[in-house]
């Protein structure tokens, strides 16, 4: 029986030839030539002996490339795409331990986008960089993070590198009337000078101030219930309970409150058929208002509410229609919960037959009063037709601009 020696050997590597593997706390160098063949391995295992210990790194292992005469090639295993980044400040930047040099961005400014399956880096710039921009007429956007700027009326714009220049192309200031002449800037400057004596002008960034040297211009006004003094110059002028003051420009306004401030003119919005001819009272349901200062007028049924004590006055218009023979008086009452009663309107016997037996025709009458009331009293309006054989007559509303049938009052005091 033959017995068979197996050579050790290592998959891709001739048995005869294997490569060497060398261990040194050092890096090779070009004397290290003798007792090494082409292929051999060397690694530095300085940093094995550090404190603490820190492992090999690929750059630490290197190969035997070439020998000759006295002279070894050794290189290392470290891939090197850079060395080094600088950067406009900072100065340069080298790879770590990993060999990695980190790029990031700026929060809000700058973003950095890896891609390690085609080895690239993006750089973005955020888009609330430069985004939107407010003026006083809009706001304007950018695209693809530019502005544009374009002239406008008198305003031309030009721009070099990282500047933007606006100028005008006429004088913004030409002339200026005063009350004792016309001032031209000269420059477009123009000078606003005092008069050296009671008035005065100074100026901090673009604001001009004019002062009156003289504090007490108007000292004192005299009233029917007293003498008013200024304060720093300056004079309060205050209503009452009555009375409303309001300034505009150089002009102070005096006037009574309580005129006006109380007042309405309500109307019908639709024609009322059938409601009233053989004596019975119809109430008219003024269910609009054109206005209603103070908001005391009920559309709900048609009566307007004191809202105080006082003097009011008080005016209604009714025009009716669809009369039947034998309608012989027509009234339009405005009542009230004070005792006043009734107060009737023109209107009165119905004289004209031909109209009285025309279902068609139209008849228009009015009512007004002066009342003193107390607040929370009601004032209302109603119609009434007399000697009819039935309610047929009707209440005719006529349009928004043109009202048939209203009721109007306000407050005299």
């Amino acid at each position: 029986m033959v017995k068979t020696r197996r050579s050790l050997s290592y998959k891709g590597v001739a048995a005869s030839d294997p490569p060497q593997l060398v261990k040194k706390r050092s890096s090779p160098v070009e004397d290290n030539f003798l007792n090494f063949e082409v292929g051999t391995f060397w690694l530095n295992t300085t940093t094995q002996y550090a404190t603490p210990p820190v492992a090999p790194r690929i750059s630490d292992l290197y190969v035997l490339l070439n020998k000759s005469t006295n002279q070894a090639t050794w290189d290392d295993f470290q891939l090197e795409p850079f060395l080094s980044l600088t950067g406009d400040t900072g100065g340069t930047i080298t790879p770590d331990e990993a060999d990695n040099i980190n790029i990031l961005g700026t929060v809000d400014l700058i973003s950095v986008t890896g891609n390690p399956g085609t080895n690239t880096l993006t750089l973005d710039l955020d888009d609330s960089v430069v985004n939107l921009f407010s003026t006083s007429s809009g706001s304007a956007i950018s695209n693809n993070h530019e502005l544009e700027f374009v002239d406008g009326t008198g305003i031309s714009m030009s721009g070099v590198g990282n500047d933007i220049t606006i100028s005008t192309t006429t004088d913004i200031a030409t002339t200026y009337d005063t009350d004792a002449g016309t001032a031209t800037p000269v420059a477009n400057v123009l000078n606003i000078d005092g008069d050296g004596g009671n008035i005065s002008t100074s100026a901090i960034g673009d604001t001009l101030t004019i002062n009156s040297n003289e504090s007490e211009i108007l000292r004192e006004i005299n009233t029917e219930a007293g003498l008013a003094t200024q304060v720093a110059a300056n004079f309060n002028i205050l209503g009452t309970a009555n009375i409303i003051t309001a300034a505009v420009g150089s002009t102070i306004v005096i006037y009574g409150a309580r005129f006006g401030s109380h007042a309405f003119t309500a109307g019908i919005s639709s024609d009322q058929f059938n409601v009233t001819g053989d004596s019975g009272s119809y109430r008219i349901p003024f269910d609009r208002t054109y206005f209603d200062n103070g908001g005391n007028f009920n559309t709900a049924n048609g009566r307007y509410i004191a809202p105080e004590d006082g003097t009011y006055m008080f005016m209604a218009a009714n025009t009716y229609g669809n009369l039947s023979s034998g309608m012989d008086v027509a009234k339009l009452g405005m009542h009230s919960t004070d005792p006043f009663g009734v107060i009737y309107g023109v209107g009165g016997q119905i004289m004209d037959g031909y109209i009285i037996r025309s279902s068609r025709s139209h008849l228009t009458m009015g009512v007004s009063a002066v009342l003193q009331l107390t607040a929370g009293t009601y004032v209302q309006v109603s119609l009434q037709m007399e000697g009819g054989s039935g309610d047929t007559a009707s209440c005719i509303a006529g349009t928004l601009e043109a009202p048939l049938t209203w009721f109007s009052g306000f407050m005299l005091y």
